[in-house]
């Protein structure tokens, strides 16, 4: 009995306490009947139709009838009632779950938001440290910038002076047109026998003069008085040699960075180069005294 009534569903329950509950009332509707039927309550055209025995019958399966309709009240009213428990208590353990589940999910959401929090501290540290990297890094170029630069002055201050031999070439054939009013005399050029970067560029000039049909005499070796040192080039001659002076210095010094000057007047007699020292910036250029 307890199997068949644990097997009912909820809604076959429930049907069968509504048929039961009908059953109850159709049966005390048929006690009724039969009850006043053998007290001669009713009507009599009802009475003749039926028989005091039949009354009797009615009254009889209306007691059982109740009987037994009140049973299946009693019976699946409670073991709906035992449905509706067992519901309400999964409800409660879903609910109770649910519950659960929302703390822990509560409690996910906040790590979460305190790992988003930690995150975006990390990123902003870390947008920090990159924008201070930017600074160092452009500070490293911009002192390596500096370096090269001043990497790139000192070579440009060590490197010697030279005439390539297409300047050379060139500026002897500039000064070419000059070749006939040096016929029967010479050009002197003067270095320092202590200075071989002035000694090799004195030989390009001369190659220069050279390639132009000028003749030239070279005088290496000569000696100045102590702290006397010509820095760059220095060409003198006399008033007649103007242009010429000026084309050789123009043409040297538009292929080579130095210090070049010329000179010309009476007090020179010939035409004098005197190749000095390379400059170096921040040093005065010294005039030597005329060499005796």
């Amino acid at each position: 009995m307890g199997y068949f009534f644990s097997s009912l569903s909820k809604s076959a329950t429930s049907t069968a306490l509504d048929v039961s509950e009908w059953g109850l009332l159709i049966f005390g509707l048929i006690l009724t009947i039969g009850a006043l039927g053998e007290y001669k309550r009713l009507p009599a055209f009802a009475l003749r139709l039926f028989s005091h025995t039949t009354f009797e019958l009615m009254v009889a399966l209306g007691i059982a009838g109740e009987f037994v309709a009140d049973g299946g009240v009693f019976l699946f009213s409670r073991h709906l009632q035992t449905i509706n428990d067992g519901e309400y208590a999964t409800l409660n353990k879903e609910a109770g779950d649910a519950r659960r589940d929302a703390g822990n999910a509560n409690k996910d959401a906040g790590i979460a938001r305190k790992d988003a929090a930690d995150a975006t501290k990390d990123a902003s540290d870390a947008k920090e440290r990159a924008a201070k990297l930017e600074v160092e890094a452009g500070t490293l170029r911009k002192r390596a910038e500096d370096e090269a630069m001043e990497r790139a002055k000192i070579q440009k201050q060590l490197a010697p002076r030279t005439l390539t031999d297409a300047n050379r070439a060139a500026l002897g054939e500039k000064l070419r047109s000059f070749s006939a009013s040096f016929k029967g005399r010479k050009v002197t050029i003067n270095s320092y026998a202590s200075d071989a970067e002035g000694i090799v560029f004195s030989l390009e000039i001369l190659d220069t003069l050279t390639r132009a049909g000028i003749d030239s005499e070279p005088v290496i070796g000569r000696l100045m008085p102590v702290g006397l040192v010509t820095m760059g080039v220095k060409v003198t001659g006399p008033s007649a040699d103007e242009a010429f002076i000026r084309s050789l210095v123009t043409g040297i010094r538009s292929r080579v960075d130095t210090e070049l000057d010329g000179e010309w007047g009476p007090k020179y007699p010939g035409l004098t180069i005197l190749v000095g020292e390379k400059p170096v910036a921040g040093l005065p250029n010294v005039t030597p005294t005329p060499a005796q």
